[in-house]
């Protein structure tokens, strides 16, 4: 037994009671009695007979604050007070030296439970349990009370609770191959500990039981698929090293939790979660410096916790979840490397070259700030070579080389996925990606980009109160092939330094269907940040996205329009409360009100209005919220109504909204609208169809990005039955403003 103060601590609260009566020696006894509450406390205290004072315990250890022994020599007890062995004395518990049990107190009374004395015959202190006389002593096999606990039991059955590899001739030197050993101890079944020391491993597999320890795990290098296949099981404390190569640390199935565990070395995967449910990786370290192609991957799970872990650095994608469902990534800290260097250019053409520390991932320059094409040759794994074009003589050049790629990933197939409080810092493309590169093809999941559809897009995601801090080398935060996403109240610093513009903002949105993206914040700390937020969307997938209160710092709020392309589309998406310039036509309205409602051209304030379709549209006395007419669409027929801008400019950097009432005279026969707008040179493009299907009137509305245009087209059409359209509204907005 090793010192009970550091091991299974059995005495409770009588340490409380004994460093006081280390100070009233007197009465000590007394105290003690009412401390030491049960035999087997006691039992941890009492050295047993001497002839002479002990300087240690009987195991070798320092003295505990009231330890007893009882000296042969005078025939008393003593008691250790931190300094010195001070005479106990006979008191109202200790009785004294007898040759046999007594049967009453030394006053006659009746005994009582903890009533000590020292039997001179056997040479043995004896305790009264409240039933009968018994020795005091304290071995292997003696029952004893853990702090906090209601039943008593000896160590041989504590120790039977967790089994030591070693006892199961595991060496832990580092040479030895341990793996039987360790296989051995885990088909107890018991939970299995791990001592210090560096354990030589191959694969071993756990099922229903536990793995804890302060050693290190080291791969024997004779196997490349795992070093530990987990199943409903628990693995804590230990340290996982790849040797030189393993494809798993550990496969894990249902119910297994990885928690506290030190990954050390170079995977496939730290960590691969893999079907079931309820399982979780927590408080683990990934130390830099080894090469992983994603660390960890939570793949056909559900119900999955990866919280508070520490990625001190990554090769490929930090954490990826794909095909599964209720993930909480939560927490977590990032800490990607990245390697730079300045120079300064002397001919148009030039090489130039990074020494890094390490092999990188993703390479970009900048030339007087502002990120440029560079072609690389890697020339060792710590040396690259740039090669820029296009220079002049005092350029400044920067150049970057970024370890990891995508720290936090949501791929197809996931339901319901959850990316809170995570710290990202350098990563090597947009720190935290939503999107779809697998596709179901009726039996199983395939990577095939190419081939994605809606149905295997995540979709029910919340990405919420993460910061990233660059440099980083894309966007902070990427959606595209989404379905139903919230990302709000993030903080974004200093990213895009790659030269594709498209990925130069906080936040890039492309297509998906339905979320918000609201209180989100991007501090560009660069030139050559854009916006906060990027939205390139359309109405392909249905898409209805708010944006709202997003801002950018020394950058715009919003991006819709390519620098370079002025006949952009972009649909599907409303602005919250967005300030108008009060572009508003009514000069429909005045048509209908004078009852000159006829084919052909009209002079509005901001349009040029044309009216087609003669007998297919017309004036109709319904009304709607007080006006008194609205627009008919006759069964089988359709017009439109053309609004040309005065100006091309009209709409250049802002966003166009329509509203409009609508509704069908039956429901079986519905109705439509399009909205079609021509480009200059171009013919007219369908942007989006809305569908009448209601008897009442319905409310309709769509913000458009659209650039410069020659036209808006309004085609109002009835399928079996009359269709009416009323209120027609168009605003422009102001992006700037928004």
């Amino acid at each position: 037994m090793g010192d009970c103060s550091t091991n299974c601590n059995p005495c409770g609260p009588s340490y409380d009671a004994i460093n006081q009566l280390a100070v009233q020696t007197k009465s000590y006894a007394r105290q003690a009695l009412s401390a030491v509450t049960t035999v087997e406390e006691f039992q941890s205290l009492y050295l047993g007979a001497k002839a002479t004072a002990p300087t240690t315990d009987n195991e070798g250890n320092p003295l505990q604050v009231g330890a007893l022994y009882f000296n042969t020599t005078d025939g008393e007890m003593y008691v250790w007070a931190g300094s010195a062995w001070e005479f106990f004395g006979q008191s109202g518990f200790y009785l004294g030296p007898k040759a046999s049990d007594p049967t009453t107190d030394n006053e006659g009374n009746p005994l009582v439970a903890g009533l000590l004395y020292f039997n001179t015959v056997s040479n043995t202190m004896r305790v009264y349990n409240g039933t009968f006389w018994q020795n005091v002593s304290f071995d292997e096999s003696t029952p004893f009370l853990a702090t906090g606990t209601t039943t008593p039991r000896n160590l041989v059955t504590r120790e039977a609770d967790v089994v030591n590899v070693k006892d199961f001739g595991a060496v832990g030197d580092g040479v030895t191959d341990d793996t039987a050993a360790i296989q051995a101890a885990i088909d107890t079944g018991k939970s299995v500990y791990i001592p210090n020391g560096t354990f030589l491993c191959g694969s071993i597999s756990i099922l229903n039981s536990e793995i804890l320890g302060t050693g290190t795990l080291v791969g024997n290098n004779l196997t490349t698929s795992h070093l530990i296949s987990s199943n409903s099981s628990k693995i804590s404390g230990i340290t996982i090293n790849s040797g030189t190569y393993t494809l798993y640390g550990i496969s894990a199935t249902q119910k297994s939790h990885i928690n506290n565990v030190t990954f050390i070395g170079d995977y496939g995967h730290c960590v691969f979660i893999s079907g079931g449910k309820s399982s979780s990786i927590t408080n683990c370290l990934l130390k830099e410096g080894g090469t992983q192609t994603t660390p960890f991957v939570i793949s056909s799970s559900e119900d999955v916790l990866f919280s508070n872990n520490i990625i001190e650095e990554h090769t490929g994608f930090g954490v990826q979840a794909r095909f599964s469902e209720s993930v909480v990534i939560s927490n977590n800290i990032f800490r990607q490397r990245y390697f730079t260097d300045t120079f300064t250019a002397s001919s148009a053409t030039q090489t130039f070259r990074l020494n890094t520390q390490r092999t990188i991932s993703r390479y970009s320059a900048t030339k007087n700030n502002v990120p440029v094409s560079v072609t690389t040759v890697k020339i060792s794994d710590t040396e690259y070579d740039y090669t820029l074009t296009g220079l002049s003589a005092g350029n400044t050049i920067q150049l970057f080389g970024f370890v990891g790629l995508e720290s936090i990933q949501a791929n197809s197939g996931c339901d319901t996925i959850t990316i809170v409080g995570n710290s990202i810092t350098h990563s090597g493309d947009s720190p935290i990606v939503i999107g779809a590169d697998y596709h179901f093809n009726g039996t199983s999941w395939i990577l095939d980009p190419a081939q994605v559809v809606l149905s295997d897009f995540p979709k029910n995601l919340s990405v919420t109160g993460n910061v990233i801090i660059g440099p980083t080398f894309a966007a902070g935060i990427a959606l595209n092939n989404y379905v139903s996403a919230t990302v709000s109240n993030n903080s974004i610093t200093d990213i895009g330094y790659i030269s594709d513009v498209s990925y130069r903002h906080g936040i890039a949105v492309g297509l998906g269907r339905g979320g918000c993206i609201d209180g989100n914040l991007t501090n560009a700390k660069n030139t050559h940040t854009y916006s906060c937020v990027k939205y390139t969307g359309s109405p392909s997938y249905g898409n209805q996205l708010l944006l709202c209160s997003n801002k950018g710092i020394d950058c715009k709020n919003y991006e819709f329009f390519p620098a370079s392309d002025t006949t952009v589309r972009r649909v599907g998406f409303a602005i919250a409360d967005p300030k108008t310039d009060d572009l508003i036509t009514r000069k429909i309205e005045e048509l209908l009100m004078s009852g000159s409602w006829t084919s052909g051209s009209y002079s509005g304030d901001f349009f040029n209005i044309i009216i087609f379709g003669g007998t297919g549209i017309s004036r109709n006395n319904t009304e709607i919220f007080g006006f008194p007419y609205s627009i008919r669409a006759s069964a089988g027929q359709y017009g439109q109504i053309v609004l040309s801008p005065q100006s091309n400019n009209l709409f250049a950097n802002k966003l166009v909204r329509v509203e409009f009432y609508a509704k069908t005279a039956t429901i079986s026969q519905s109705g439509y609208l399009g909205v079609y707008y021509d480009f200059p040179g171009d013919d007219p493009e369908p942007a989006y169809i809305f569908n009448i299907d209601s008897t009442n009137w319905k409310f309709f509305s769509i913000t458009m990005a659209l650039g410069q245009i020659d036209s808006l087209f309004f085609r109002l059409g009835a399928n079996g039955a009359d269709t009416y359209f009323s209120r027609l509204k168009i605003d422009s907005l102001d992006v700037e403003n928004i």
